[in-house]
């Protein structure tokens, strides 16, 4: 029993010299970048407009560098930031609702719901906005961005896997020619 535990440990260990740093960082950029939102993404049922939660105060967009935006409400419990639909594959929808911007500094309503990003964090997801009672950034058409980008995500995942292991087999393969020469 021991010497057969003793071969294990040894074929295990063969094998994890014979792996390449860049595939392990790459395995672990993948889990952590993409493939763990992704499946929170996908598990993710948004809620009927009517059991969204809703924030009034005043409504402002705050720019965390590299074009990424984030709507946000300051009331007097203090601000709440909203992350809008997307992940790493799909893009945040926040950039791209510029009709919004004429409401900064407005008294608004925010319609959002909190949505699990990783196994210990979520974020305050926007949905919609309205102003007087009166809607003006729909939160179904949210619903419906957020059913298409589970789609797209659910295909992508297992792209992006497959795109990594043919670039690295090519690697391999082509690393394996030179040391044969």
């Amino acid at each position: 029993m021991k010497d057969m535990n003793n071969t294990i440990a040894k074929k295990i260990l063969s094998t994890m010299r014979r792996i390449h740093p860049a595939h392990i960082i790459f395995a672990l950029t993948y889990l952590s970048f993409f493939l763990t939102p992704g499946i929170y993404l996908i598990k993710y049922t948004p809620p009927e407009t009517k059991n969204l939660q809703k924030t009034t105060g005043t409504f402002g967009i705050d720019y965390k560098g590299r074009g990424i935006s984030y709507y946000s409400i300051t009331n007097s419990e203090g601000k709440i930031h909203f992350r809008c639909n997307g992940s790493y594959i799909v893009t945040s929808t926040c950039e791209t609702r510029h009709r919004l911007k004429k409401y900064i500094g407005k008294t608004v309503t925010a319609h959002w719901d909190k949505r699990k990003v990783y196994p210990f964090v979520t974020q305050s997801h926007f949905f919609g906005l309205s102003l007087n009672k009166k809607i003006i950034d729909n939160p179904r058409e949210e619903i419906t961005r957020i059913q298409s980008s589970k789609k797209i995500e659910f295909v992508m995942l297992p792209l992006l896997l497959l795109l990594y292991i043919a670039i690295f087999t090519h690697i391999r393969n082509k690393q394996r020619t030179k040391q044969c020469h």
